[in-house]
């Protein structure tokens, strides 16, 4: 009913999806599972913590929005952020140097890219 509700550019019955689609799903699957792996990995090696979205986050979210212009999913993650007082993130994501509060770590090829050579 999902699929149908997505304008008709899907079918329910598997057999009229498109092969390359059909071949897509469990590669798909597969990376989401080995993500999964790696966060289960990274939260029981005690390294970080996994937490829940409240109402202090999505209030530092929509200041990120409207302050520094981020997207919905990168305010999210800024407003987590300060909420824990959170102040260092790594990321190729360059729009999180809009907000002074937090501290960015590029990789080394784009800070380069960016700025030159260490």
């Amino acid at each position: 009913e999902a699929l149908q509700a997505a304008g008709g550019r899907y079918r329910q019955n598997e057999h009229d999806i498109p092969a390359f689609r059909k071949s897509i799903v469990p590669k798909a699957q597969e990376l989401m599972d080995k993500i999964d792996q790696i966060l289960d990995n990274f939260v029981g090696q005690g390294q970080g913590h996994v937490v829940e979205l409240g109402h202090e986050d999505m209030a530092n979210a929509r200041v990120c929005v409207r302050d520094h212009g981020l997207n919905s999913y990168d305010a999210a993650h800024a407003g987590t952020m300060l909420a824990y007082d959170l102040h260092h993130i790594a990321t190729r994501d360059k729009d999180f140097a809009e907000i002074e509060d937090l501290t960015l770590w590029l990789p080394q090829d784009r800070y380069e890219k960016l700025h030159g050579n260490w």
